[in-house]
């Protein structure tokens, strides 16, 4: 996938342009202020990779967005106060007061939901404190309560897609470094091999 490889093109530029930092005499500092400059291997590197995520991740990114925009504030907002996850595990969502959710409110607390993701799930994992609210919630005069009729208690099933969606951000994110460092270590021993055989 072209996407992998322009991010694994990122590495390669940044131990290529360590190495000659080095053998400059610069320092750490030199070598990382020069990372930023344009018309840099690491600047064409990371300029080829966002080009590449545009063209072929952000269309597919914007749709699940818009759909998203649409789908769970509706249901949040709508007859059955819950999406249907929140509904199948006996869940609704309400206002700080008890009430049924507004559009607006329900908008609000999806957008502020992505804070949540962004911060690799702290956000979600803010309902272990004792208002039980997540960040989302928080910041959107919201709360997620049981139903009147549900069994209000959590199948063995739903604890594990609960930890499966926390430690997927932060697994990715590791693989994606990971990625990175063995592109630089690669290329810094290729350098390093060419360096020493001339």
């Amino acid at each position: 996938m072209q996407l992998l490889k322009n991010w694994q093109a990122i590495g390669a530029a940044m131990a290529q342009q360590m190495l000659s930092s080095v053998q400059a005499g610069g320092n750490f500092f030199d070598f990382v202020q020069s990372l930023w400059q344009p018309g840099t291997p690491v600047m064409q590197a990371l300029l080829a990779f966002l080009k590449t995520f545009h063209t072929t991740c952000l269309p597919v990114l914007l749709g699940f967005l818009l759909l998203g925009l649409l789908y769970w504030p509706l249901q949040e907002a709508g007859t059955h106060k819950a999406s249907l996850g929140k509904r199948v595990f006996g869940l609704h969502v309400l206002d700080a007061a008890g009430n049924k959710l507004r559009r607006h409110q329900a908008f609000k607390r999806h957008l502020a939901g992505s804070l949540s993701w962004l911060s690799l799930n702290v956000g979600h994992a803010m309902v272990l404190a004792p208002a039980h609210l997540a960040l989302h919630d928080r910041l959107a005069g919201s709360q997620v309560i049981w139903r009147e009729n549900a069994r209000r208690k959590l199948p063995w099933w739903g604890y594990v897609w609960l930890l499966v969606s926390l430690l997927l951000p932060a697994a990715l994110l590791a693989w994606l470094m990971l990625l990175l460092t063995q592109s630089m270590t690669h290329t810094a021993q290729l350098l390093s091999m060419a360096h020493n055989a001339g």
